[in-house]
């Protein structure tokens, strides 16, 4: 993308907005109004950026996370145990580039696996998608979730865990059907 593209994608839709306010009447022109404008796109824009930050790896997407020391250590597990929370499943393993495995602390709740995250983590790897993948899918915000990631969204109330697995299930059949 041109920078061109960039600003024109970026003003372009404000530009229609304020011309339909004006065709309207809802608005007038004013010098004004041109300057509080102005002012109000400089100090969002100059906002936004300063939060923004394009994650470089997946791991500046899922957050921070056990080592298998830490993980056995929290759920009070023999290795054995953990291993066979993750073949069943039920707790999310995922492995760097380098063979160093990490376990997202997004899983864990007061000494224990998050019930309603380790639901949603064995909907999505039984439904083969993989480690990483599952971790983004729970991370990442979602326009579905009105910004949120699945793990927020479902936090908020009962319903929206339904929602959130309902979601789950279906990018399950989705990747099926495109198989």
């Amino acid at each position: 993308m041109t920078s061109e593209d960039l600003t024109s994608r970026v003003f372009e839709p404000a530009r229609e907005y304020i011309q339909s306010a004006l065709e309207s009447g809802e608005i007038t022109t004013s010098d004004d109004l041109a300057d509080t404008l102005a002012d109000v796109l400089h100090t969002a824009t100059q906002k936004h950026l300063a939060k923004y930050r394009k994650p470089l790896y997946a791991r500046d997407i899922v957050g921070r996370m056990y080592s298998t020391a830490s993980a056995r250590e929290y759920l009070n597990l023999t290795q054995e145990e953990l291993d066979r929370l993750v073949e069943d499943r039920l707790i999310l393993k995922v492995t760097d580039g380098k063979g160093r495995n990490g376990y997202p602390l997004f899983q864990f709740r007061d000494g224990a696996m998050d019930p309603d995250v380790q639901k949603i983590i064995q909907t999505l790897l039984d439904g083969n998608f993989s480690q990483w993948r599952t971790a983004i899918w729970l991370t990442i915000p979602s326009p579905e979730y009105g910004g949120k990631s699945a793990l927020e969204y479902m936090k908020e109330s009962p319903d929206n865990f339904a929602i959130v697995l309902s979601g789950a299930e279906n990018d399950v059949n989705d990747l099926y059907a495109n198989s």
